[in-house]
């Protein structure tokens, strides 16, 4: 059993040194994103629930960020007092990591290989993936805690879905609300658990040994742009053509292209 905080905890450590020597020039935040951009270079973001802000502090609390070192601001994402605090310390993880815009992109639907039939949760509502893998036959319940947005929400009907499903497809907005390790645990040898999405971090080291097989996340092409869509309250259609997305194999499971580890 994972404990409750397990994966924020091993980011922030392995960014810790990093972090130390980078400091924020720029954050911004809007209704769908959060974004930090730093001083020697990196850029990254993450996604917030709409109506989660911090109060009437938000614009000194960004224009107060400038100038802090990155790694006091990655702390914000296990000691945050709230959602939008939080948020912060992924945006910042995200630039600190700044990962490489890839060549190609790789899809992350293809990577899963559904089959018609077989039970797929969605934890997190990720409207752009819902077509597709509906279009594949498979069985798709999506599990949703927030009222405003349609899915399963009762605790005993989540259990039933997370253990039955053979494909768990994880948003990243659950490293914020302490979630992630709860579905992990819930699962019941599924054979494949993606965790996806702009905010995800491209630093496999925190997912090994979960249960994840991959994770999928986002490059950023143009940083102006980001922080533009950002500011204006874009969600992610918006900000796509400034992204470029990844995925990396954690550990076991299932790699690129669908081959099997050994293979």
């Amino acid at each position: 059993m994972l404990p409750t905080g397990t994966i924020t905890r091993r980011l922030i450590e392995r960014l810790h040194d990093k972090g130390e020597k980078a400091h924020v020039e720029e954050a911004v935040a809007g209704l769908c994103y959060v974004a930090v951009r730093l001083r020697e270079g990196g850029i990254g973001v993450a996604a917030v629930r709409p109506g989660v802000d911090a109060g009437g502090k938000k614009a000194d609390m960004l224009q107060d960020l400038k100038g802090e070192k990155a790694s006091k601001i990655l702390e914000y994402l296990a000691a945050g007092e709230s959602l939008f605090d939080r948020a912060l310390g992924l945006a910042t993880a995200n630039a600190v990591i700044h990962p490489a815009v890839p060549e190609t992109e790789q899809d992350t639907i293809e990577l899963m290989g559904l089959v018609p039939g077989e039970k797929v949760a969605m934890v997190g509502l990720f409207f752009p993936l819902l077509d597709r893998i509906r279009r594949t036959g498979a069985e798709l319940s999506v599990l949703e805690r927030d009222e405003h947005k349609p899915g399963i929400s009762d605790p005993g009907e989540v259990r039933r879905v997370l253990k039955e499903c053979s494909v768990a497809i994880i948003t990243a907005t659950t490293l914020l609300n302490d979630t992630i390790e709860d579905v992990l645990n819930a699962l019941d040898r599924p054979r494949h658990v993606a965790l996806i999405g702009p905010s995800t971090p491209a630093c496999p080291e925190a997912f090994r040994n979960c249960g994840i097989h991959h994770i999928g996340g986002a490059s950023i092409l143009d940083e102006r742009e980001v922080l533009r869509v950002v500011s204006e309250g874009g969600g992610t259609p918006t900000m796509r053509p400034y992204l470029r997305f990844w995925n990396i194999p954690i550990g076991t499971g299932v790699f690129p292209g669908g081959r099997k580890k050994g293979s």
